[in-house]
């Protein structure tokens, strides 16, 4: 077990750091150290973030410490003073937050995976130093809230929003468990906590058959056609999806030969194959698959980077065929990424080494992206790419829900599964785009003007999924078909769409647009600095106006061309801050339409 230690110490600290991520992690430390010369707990005052994730914070802090206190050229190396904050910390939340006597509030993920990932690497990194009675009595704490990495919920003082706390661990949060329950092994110097642990990877990886779409029970986790299920019906292939691929990784990397062949490398290689790698466009993995994780800090070019990061540590436990398959992927990403550069982000040192090798290494080729409609009809998303630009749709339908809101997170998202259009060119389209946009002009979507803030229902749940709704999409290398049976939150608007993907664009067609209210329909709505040259053109004629209304044939946003095919009112209004400007385009269908038709085409200049 002392070997598994050892292992995880030097994954978390790169041994040796590179100067770039170096002077990151000791600046972090100087930052820390200030802190708590002012606050000893290291718990920050701040009303605006629940207590359970200000604890959470100061464990990420003494984790910090851990890492510079083990970076052997760090000039925090060993430093006594980083080993006595840390004892103490980890003793102030034990006695006051963390303990066998604490209740689950707040937030389930916090008392039984969150708390416990951080605590068992920080025991690790300290587990020299550390008295083998505080080891043992932190361990009991994470031990009672999560005693099997099987279920989640499996404790006396568990919660749950659904009210039902006890209940399998499932997908991303089981490879968490999993994660937790195998380094809780190696602490414990215990083979067999560990080889069950491993054990539990395999359900996984497995393709989901059998599903109920009615319960939406077994559903989570990968398909055929390469969709990744979490929460029953949410897509989520660029956050669950890569906590468990990442998990895994990070498994493979710590363990021996003997409980490597326990993995099935070459079916996580497959599933990386099938639901990750069709995903990415310069960098970026897609928002259609990044759930509520999409007003987070950060954007879609940092949750490719954490998916980079996967392959690149699962390169180096896979076959010789599938290492040379994932770096020529993680590769092609790093090359492309123009707008979210790698080196200056990344912080750990094992991550920012294995770039440097891969993209120095001449022997893994740089391939470009082969044209494809890929269609995930069992999570409603269809992602065409080619080598110059990609386009997202993301529907909803009797399975698959619309948004997911949770822990104030995605709190507008109403809208963002209601056959939403994400069209990427240059790369850096939603770099900062949620965190200006106006959340009801959603590009793609037909929706019923009213005031939707702090509405109850509109989010989908088993109990209000529109039985009868379908969606799903066809196509091969450069065109496609989707199709949408669309019925709005309320069930007081519906219409058919269908999406026509071209080696130039898309067009889009929805008919039977019958409503009871003012209704109107979103063509685009993008950030004015994306746009190439930032230009913005009526019929040939540049706007001049803030808002301009009429009947127009063609819009142009920088190198995209929109053409209407209809005369109807066609609006146009540049809104929001002034360093994060936004245009939007919508059409105005008017009041309690019936049968209406809308059809306009996207054509992407390269």
């Amino acid at each position: 077990m002392g070997d598994i230690l050892k292992k995880r110490i030097e994954y978390l600290t790169g041994k040796i750091a590179p100067e770039d991520t170096l002077k990151k992690l000791e600046q972090e430390c100087e930052g820390i150290l200030k802190q708590y010369k002012c606050n000893k707990t290291l718990i920050e005052e701040n009303e605006k973030r629940v207590l359970v994730e200000r604890v959470r914070d100061s464990y990420k802090k003494i984790l910090t410490l851990g890492v510079a206190y083990n970076t052997e050229n760090s000039v925090y190396y060993k430093d006594e003073l980083l080993f006595v904050i840390a004892h103490e910390v980890l003793e102030n939340n034990y006695e006051n937050y963390y303990n066998l006597e604490s209740v689950e509030h707040t937030n389930w993920w916090q008392w039984e995976i969150g708390y416990p990932l951080l605590l068992n690497d920080i025991l690790i990194l300290f587990y020299e130093k550390l008295e083998k009675d505080l080891i043992d009595k932190i361990i009991d704490v994470t031990k009672y809230f999560l005693p099997d990495e099987r279920y989640l919920g499996n404790n006396p003082v568990a919660m749950h929003p659904s009210g039902s706390p006890l209940r399998s661990a499932t997908g991303g949060n089981l490879i968490d468990t999993c994660k937790i329950m195998f380094l809780r092994g190696a602490l414990l110097n215990s083979l067999e906590i560990c080889q069950k642990a491993v054990e539990s990877i395999s359900e996984t990886l497995e393709i989901i058959s059998e599903k109920n779409v009615e319960t939406l029970s077994n559903r989570d986790g990968f398909y055929a056609d390469g969709s990744f299920i979490q929460h029953g019906f949410i897509p989520y292939a660029g956050t669950y999806g890569n906590v468990l691929l990442s998990g895994i990784a990070e498994i493979i990397y710590l363990v021996d030969e003997k409980l490597r062949k326990k993995i099935d490398t070459k079916k996580i290689c497959e599933r990386v194959y099938n639901s990750f790698e069709p995903l990415f466009f310069k960098g970026a993995m897609t928002d259609i698959v990044n759930g509520r994780a999409i007003t987070r800090d950060g954007n879609d070019h940092q949750i490719g980077h954490e998916v980079i990061n996967s392959l690149l540590l699962l390169a180096h436990g896979v076959d010789e065929e599938n290492r040379v398959k994932l770096l020529e992927i993680a590769k092609r990403e790093l090359s492309l990424d123009k707008c979210y550069l790698y080196t200056e982000k990344e912080k750990r040192a094992i991550f920012y080494n294995l770039s440097k090798d891969v993209l120095k290494n001449s022997k893994i080729k740089v391939k470009s992206y082969s044209s494809e409609v890929k269609c995930f009809n069992e999570m409603d998303r269809v992602f065409y790419r080619n080598r110059e630009f990609a386009i997202g749709l993301a529907m909803h339908s009797k399975k698959i829900g619309n948004f997911e809101t949770f822990n104030g997170e995605n709190t507008k998202g109403w809208f963002t599964g209601d056959g939403a259009v994400y069209i990427y060119s240059k790369g850096d389209e939603y770099i900062d785009y949620w965190k200006g946009v106006d959340f009801y002009y959603i590009p793609g979507t037909t929706e019923i003007k009213m005031e939707m803030e702090n509405i109850k229902g509109v989010e989908s749940s088993v109990e209000n999924m529109p039985k009868n709704s379908v969606a799903e999409g066809y196509g091969d290398k450069d065109s496609g078909v989707a199709y949408m049976d669309f019925i709005n939150w309320n069930g007081k608007l519906s219409s058919k769409k269908n999406y026509i993907f071209k080696k130039t664009g898309m067009v889009y067609l929805e008919n039977y647009i019958t409503g009871e209210g003012e209704v109107y329909s979103t063509v685009a709505n993008m950030r004015i600095s994306n746009l190439k040259n930032k230009t913005i053109s009526i019929d040939g004629k540049p706007m001049k106006d803030t808002f301009v209304t009429g009947e127009f044939k063609e819009i142009s946003l920088g190198n995209l061309i929109y053409k209407f095919y209809k005369s109807e009112k066609i609006n146009l209004e540049i809104y929001g801050e002034e360093e994060n400007r936004f245009i939007k385009i919508w059409i105005d269908l008017g009041v309690n339409p019936i049968n209406y038709t809308i059809a306009w085409e996207v054509i992407i200049v390269v």
